[in-house]
């Protein structure tokens, strides 16, 4: 019976020596840095070119759409002040405001987003010509 344990023993100090010895050999290599080419550099100002220039068309679409709520509404204003009736009973003109007034939270929210989106974009120019 006692060879049996010793044998078990023998077996496990086995077991753990060879457990220890082989995360000895498993030597994790060293990370190699890695360095951009020129022409990897180049491709990606070219990259930064295009997604600056579709920016740029978004941005104007943006700016026509804004620019065309912006004259709808003063003609709304241009017309009440010269009298002019619209003939719109109080219920169209309740949710013809709700309409407008989310209208103009959108405007709000996205001019908190645009000027966000300003900043952060300045910032990473900045830290880019440091």
């Amino acid at each position: 019976m006692k060879k049996k344990y010793i044998g078990l023993l023998v077996i496990v100090i086995g077991v753990c020596g060879a457990c220890t010895v082989e995360e000895e050999l498993f030597i994790k290599p060293k990370a190699k840095k890695m360095y951009v080419s020129a022409q990897q550099d180049a491709e990606l100002d070219g990259d930064l070119i295009v997604c600056g220039t579709d920016m740029a068309g978004v941005l104007w679409d943006l700016g026509k759409t804004v620019f065309l709520t912006t004259q709808n509404a003063i003609n709304r204003v241009n017309a009440y002040a010269c009298g002019e009736k619209n003939g719109l009973g109080k219920v169209e003109r309740t949710e013809r405001y709700a309409k407008k007034m989310k209208i103009k939270e959108s405007l709000d929210r996205f001019i908190e987003q645009v000027a966000k989106m300003q900043k952060a974009l300045e910032d990473l120019n900045l830290a880019l010509e440091s």
